[in-house]
């Protein structure tokens, strides 16, 4: 398979600029192990440009009118929907997800952005009467610099979607997409380059050396991950020994997916088997990575329950295309060893009923 985008270069002050080392790393697609395309493996001082970058950028952003931050954060969106086939396209090879819920994340960021657009009007403070001569006021103020990483199943949504807020409250951002799908990042950079004030928006790529970078830089304040929750305590043991940090974790979990037993034969047998194919898809939907699937589907402990029994779903084939096919909702596992680790600990369990087949 050829490369799905030409882009291997990171944003870093407004300019598509490679590692400071010079060095690249291929990333594969799930559905063929091919190598799609490529990203500069990021040092720590590509980390500190980027965030020297952001520093500069963020107070003169802060001080635009909101009217203006909201049109810019409108013409940013308006130029991710123009790109929005390609981004998906690209999405789904690096990813393995399928080209469907791919285009509704994409359609979704427009969305996010054009919120937060609006809703950066109301961003006022508090005026509070403490007595009958004096009154209290709060303001908002950006942090400044506001650091994210990015999870691995939905990597430009989260890339994207999520520093809106943070861009419409008057803040800079460093995106550090996942290592094993940075491939939508950079066109995300390449976008960012042409809609927002150079330095506003950064993106840097490489492995969790990176990630640990950005926790640990005394300039950045704010820190956003999705992923793991031993991603998530590490990134809270790292910042704490630099700073008192504000730190925002969305971390996945074992997502039980309880079954109904079947108390007796018809109507109530009926329902158990939609449950128990209900669990099957969610288990399954997005091959498992979604943040709420079921991947540990739970049953009552009964030897004459069928639902004590394992079932084997096969999900979509590697070297398959049909995870460009609109119909398909499941695609292929990312050969990400942390986490073919975890469902293999989930197939073991025994309270789980549902198991991955490779």
């Amino acid at each position: 398979m050829a490369y799905v985008t030409d882009l291997d270069r990171m944003l870093i002050g407004g300019e598509l600029v490679a590692s400071e080392s010079g060095e690249c790393d291929e990333t594969i697609s799930p559905a063929t192990e091919e190598v799609v395309g490529r990203a500069p493996r990021a040092t720590k001082v590509d980390v500190e440009r980027a965030v020297a970058a952001a520093e500069k950028a963020w107070p003169e952003w802060n001080r635009r009118p909101v009217d203006e931050r909201a049109d810019v954060l409108r013409a940013f969106g308006d130029l991710i929907a123009a790109r929005a086939e390609e981004i998906a396209r690209v999405e789904a090879a690096n990813s393995g997800n399928t080209i469907t819920p791919m285009r509704r994340n994409v359609h979704e960021t427009v969305a996010t952005l054009k919120y937060y657009a609006g809703l950066a009007y109301s961003l006022k403070g508090e005026t509070v009467p403490s007595t009958t001569r004096n009154l209290h006021f709060t303001v908002h103020e950006p942090y400044g610099v506001v650091a994210r990483i990015a999870a691995f199943n939905h990597p430009f949504m989260f890339s994207a979607a999520r520093t809106a807020s943070a861009l419409a409250a008057g803040n800079a951002v460093v995106v550090k997409p996942p290592e094993t799908s940075p491939l939508s990042a950079l066109i995300l950079g390449d976008i960012a380059r042409q809609a927002l004030p150079a330095g506003l928006f950064n993106v840097v790529t490489g492995a969790r050396a990176v990630g640990d970078d950005l926790v640990r830089h005394p300039r950045i304040k704010r820190i956003a991950l999705i992923g793991s929750g031993g991603t998530g305590r590490a990134i809270q043991r790292a910042a704490a020994e630099v700073a008192v940090k504000h730190v925002t974790l969305e971390l996945g979990g074992g997502r039980p997916s309880p079954i109904r037993a079947r108390l007796r034969q018809g109507i109530l047998g009926r329902t158990y088997r939609l449950r128990r194919r209900d669990a099957k898809h969610a288990a399954m939907a997005r091959r498992g990575l979604r943040a709420d699937s079921g991947g540990k589907p739970l049953a009552h402990d009964r030897g004459d329950d069928p639902a004590g029994k394992r079932y084997r779903i096969r999900p979509v084939g590697r070297g398959s295309d049909k995870q460009y096919k609109r119909c398909t909702a499941c695609g292929s596992q990312h050969p990400c060893r942390e986490y073919l680790d975890q469902r293999q600990q989930y197939s073991l369990s025994r309270h789980a009923v549902g198991r991955l087949q490779e």
